[in-house]
C-alpha cells in the first residue's frame, strides 16, 4: 500500500510539472507573439523580408531593364549557388537551425532547414538558371534576392553571437526546450560569446579544446 501512494504521489507530482511548464511555455509564445506580432518571431522576418526588399531594389535597376546575356550571368551564378550548398552542408552539421530556435525562440527544426535548403532551394536555383538561359526577367529577381539574401547577408553570421538568446542563455552546453510553436526540441546548440567566451564561426560547443580551428577565444 505504501508502494502505491508513493507511486501515485509521484504521478501527481509529475503530472504538476508537466502543467507548470505548459503555462510557462503559454505565457513566453503568448508574449513573444504580441511583442513581434508573428508566430515565427521578427527577425527571421526582418531578415528574409528585408533581402527580398533589397534584392528586388537591385533587380529593378539592372537585370529588369536590361536582362544580360547568359554567357555573362550563368557562370557566376552557378558558382554562387554551389558556394552556397557547400555552405549549407556546414551550417547543417552545426545545427545552425537548432541555433536560431534557442536564439530567437522559433521553431526552426533541422526537418525544416533541409526541407528549405535542401530540397525546395536548389530547385529554386535550377528553374533560376534556365530563367537566366532564356532571358525571362523574374528569373532575374531571383538571381539578386539569392545574392543579397544568401550572400550579402551571410555576415549577420558574426552578429549572431553577440546576441543573447531567449532560451536559457547561461547555460553552454546544449539544450532541450520547447521553443516556438510548442515544439519540443533536443541538441540546442548556444552560441553566445558571453557564455562560450569565444567567437564561434558555425560551430557546436563541445568544450573549451584549445586546439580546436574554429574558435577565436579571447580572454
Amino acid at each position: 500500500m505504501d508502494h502505491f501512494e508513493r507511486s501515485q504521489k509521484a504521478f501527481r507530482y509529475s503530472e504538476k510539472r508537466i502543467e507548470e511548464a505548459g503555462q510557462r511555455h503559454s505565457t513566453c509564445s503568448k508574449r513573444t507573439q504580441t511583442q513581434y506580432g508573428y508566430p515565427c518571431g521578427l527577425p527571421p522576418v526582418i531578415i528574409v523580408g528585408g533581402s527580398g526588399i533589397a534584392g528586388f531594389v537591385l533587380w529593378s535597376f539592372t537585370y529588369l531593364r536590361r536582362p544580360l546575356p547568359p554567357e555573362v550571368v550563368l557562370p557566376p551564378f552557378l558558382l554562387t549557388v554551389a558556394a552556397l550548398e557547400a555552405h549549407m552542408i556546414e551550417e547543417y552539421l552545426t545545427g545552425f537551425g537548432p541555433a536560431m530556435s534557442r536564439l530567437f525562440n522559433i521553431s526552426w527544426s533541422e526537418r525544416s532547414f533541409l526541407m528549405i535548403f535542401a530540397f525546395i532551394g536548389p530547385v529554386l536555383y535550377a528553374l533560376t538558371a534556365l530563367g537566366l538561359f532564356r532571358r525571362i526577367p523574374l528569373a532575374g529577381f531571383l538571381m539578386c534576392f539569392i545574392l543579397i539574401g544568401p550572400g550579402v547577408a551571410e555576415f549577420v553570421h558574426f552578429i549572431l553571437p553577440s546576441l543573447q538568446p531567449a532560451v536559457q542563455p547561461t547555460v553552454a552546453a546544449p539544450v532541450q526546450a520547447i521553443v516556438g510553436r510548442g515544439l519540443l526540441m533536443q541538441n540546442l546548440p548556444n552560441f553566445w560569446v558571453h557564455v562560450t567566451r569565444c567567437l564561434l564561426l558555425s560551430r557546436h560547443v563541445h568544450g573549451d579544446s584549445a586546439d580546436d580551428p574554429w574558435h577565436l577565444r579571447y580572454p
